[in-house]
């Protein structure tokens, strides 16, 4: 039965693809099957394992875990380059939950091209006592020793050539991973396409024209070697319906600087970065979010029963009494009932007494909540907090979505008037430099209160 099954679903599959390619002259996106509980197997780099990032900062396999109700498997690992991927794929283990996946994730290629990129930069900051990378485009000329600012140029084309150096193979191990996912038919695949961390420092525009020619001849060679060993190729697996593509390249450009590490000569993205990603891979995938109790709260239930009964010959009497006690108790509310019965009669028969107590407690913790202000979700409201903010009302000025989760837009509304704008970046700000003077020193949240 199981294989008359798969086989009416493969003639449904082909029959729709069939119409599609004759009234449309293009095959379909291949779509995430509706089941109760997806499973999802993820492949992949420090992108997909979260690298760098703080114990409590979310990736985004986690916020996908958080968004939906799927069952997620992560074999990814922080330095792993696409031939470290295509060994993987031998692992029994990796091979069984391929076998049973819904849906396969894959990031690859980004540390073949900016591991060697890396340690250039990483050689240059060392040779002249650089502390960030874009130290390297804005340094002054004595640190470097240079007469002029057309020098900067040969070490530029030094680390485009960084670059390239894995151009080929990284593409070949693309190529052999994605014949090698064609036999798990069963499961959909999604690619991420390969972003440019090195697009671009936040201050590029405060450079000399001679400095800014000096990073573009820097970032322009990334962009196009992304492009042409991963990019262009996985854009052409989605248009043959051969798998699903979550294009983060686009999301991230012109804003490396906020989504990745990179002045700490790192490619792996930032918390904001993993927000941006599990929007863009739910959206390409077509889940829906399901969303978890806004405010969980701390709930303990204690029930007691006690029933006593006595009788006494000597006396003739007999005494009942029934005493019933709920208590019920909240992080917000308490409600006591008691109830007491007592009769009286009487008799002449034998005494018994009979004692039931019975007792039962349950406690859920509170998740978690997100601080207000606290947009990158390190602890701390500070410059980096106003410019996530700043995007984001960019993003809603101009009718896109916000690239928050709701937790984060409701931290991100500072002033809370239902709105996110420059008006809340202008309060961390002012509180970001007041704590930088020492003038001001208490927590953010308190910060707010003396406003009021």
């Amino acid at each position: 039965m199981k294989f008359y099954q798969k086989l009416c679903s493969v003639l449904l599959a082909g029959s729709l693809a069939l119409t599609s390619v004759l009234l449309y002259g293009q095959k379909p996106k291949i779509p995430v099957q509706a089941v109760e509980k997806q499973k999802i197997v993820i492949l992949g780099d420090g992108i997909s394992s979260g690298a760098n990032l703080s114990e409590h900062q979310k990736s985004y396999a986690d916020w996908l875990a958080y968004y939906t109700d799927a069952e997620i498997q992560n074999f990814s690992k922080d330095e792993n380059t696409t031939g470290d991927i295509l060994q993987s794929l031998e692992d029994s283990q990796i091979q069984t939950a391929l076998s049973e996946a819904d849906i396969i994730i894959v990031t690859a290629g980004m540390n073949d091209i900016m591991m060697p990129f890396f340690e250039t930069a990483n050689a240059y900051m060392e040779e002249f006592g650089f502390v960030r990378f874009q130290d390297i485009f804005s340094a002054s000329l004595s640190a470097y020793g240079f007469a002029t600012e057309d020098d900067l140029i040969p070490y530029a084309n030094e680390l485009a050539a960084a670059a390239r150096k894995n151009k080929t193979s990284a593409q070949e191990n693309l190529k052999a991973i994605t014949e090698n996912l064609m036999q798990y038919q069963n499961a959909t695949v999604l690619y991420q396409t390969v972003y440019n961390p090195t697009d671009t420092l936040e201050n590029i525009t405060s450079l000399s024209k001679k400095r800014q020619q000096a990073y573009k001849s820097v970032c322009n060679p990334v962009t196009s070697v992304m492009k042409t060993a991963f990019n262009d190729y996985l854009h052409e697996l989605e248009a043959d319906g051969q798998c699903l593509l979550a294009d983060i390249f686009s999301e991230f450009a012109g804003y490396a600087y906020l989504y990745t590490n990179l002045n700490d000569l790192n490619a792996n993205p930032t918390a904001e970065g993993h927000i941006k990603i599990a929007d863009a891979v739910i959206e390409a995938l077509g889940l829906e979010k399901k969303f978890p109790p806004e405010e969980p709260t701390e709930t303990e239930t204690t029930t007691s029963t006690s029933t006593s009964t006595t009788t006494s010959t000597s006396a003739s009497t007999t005494t009942t009494s029934t005493s019933t006690s709920t208590t019920t108790s909240t992080s917000t509310s308490t409600t006591t009932t008691s109830t007491s019965t007592s009769t009286t009669t009487s008799t002449s028969t034998s005494t018994t007494t009979t004692s039931t107590s019975t007792s039962t407690t349950t406690s859920t913790n509170p998740a978690k909540k997100v601080s207000v202000g606290d947009l990158n979700q390190d602890d701390t409201v500070d410059a980096s907090d106003a410019a996530v903010l700043l995007k984001t009302a960019a993003n809603l000025g101009a009718g896109l979505p916000s690239g928050l989760s709701p937790e984060l837009e409701k931290a991100a509304d500072v002033n809370q008037d239902d709105e996110i704008n420059s008006a809340d970046s202008a309060l961390i700000l002012v509180y970001s430099a007041g704590r930088g003077t020492g003038e001001i020193t208490v927590e953010f949240s308190e910060y707010l209160k003396t406003l009021k």
